[in-house]
């Protein structure tokens, strides 16, 4: 869906950039693949937004395994740590920037080196 939101050509929702839309469940997808790899590790996840702690928090092997697919990703998770927090509450931080390609860059990573682990984890059985 996220994806999607940033169509700005004719569709059925109509001729709008849904930008805030994008960063704010983009985001929000990234926390979730970020927490699930902690989950994954038996690491506990901590309560926060914020991607860089959750970052941090992951195993040696999965950061390098994460930097190595996507060099930008600490820089990237580092300058957007609390970018579902300031996109969600938008009103209250006033004009906000975001690249959407880099979001769209580390979702497809995420997305790709999650489902390589689904796919590792199915086929052990």
């Amino acid at each position: 869906i996220a994806f999607r939101l940033t169509d700005t050509g004719k569709n059925k929702i109509g001729n709008k950039f849904y930008g805030t839309q994008f960063f704010v469940n983009g985001s929000f997808a990234v926390e979730l693949y970020l927490k699930s790899l902690l989950l994954l590790d038996g690491i506990k996840v901590p309560a926060t937004h914020n991607l860089k702690s959750l970052y941090n928090n992951l195993s040696k092997v999965r950061k390098k395994e994460l930097k190595s697919l996507y060099p930008k990703m600490i820089s990237y998770l580092n300058e957007q740590k609390n970018f579902f927090i300031k996109w969600r509450y938008r009103h209250e931080y006033g004009c906000l920037v975001g690249s959407i390609t880099d979001m769209k860059d580390v979702l497809n990573v995420l997305e790709t080196y999650c489902n390589n682990i689904i796919r590792e984890l199915e086929d052990y059985d």
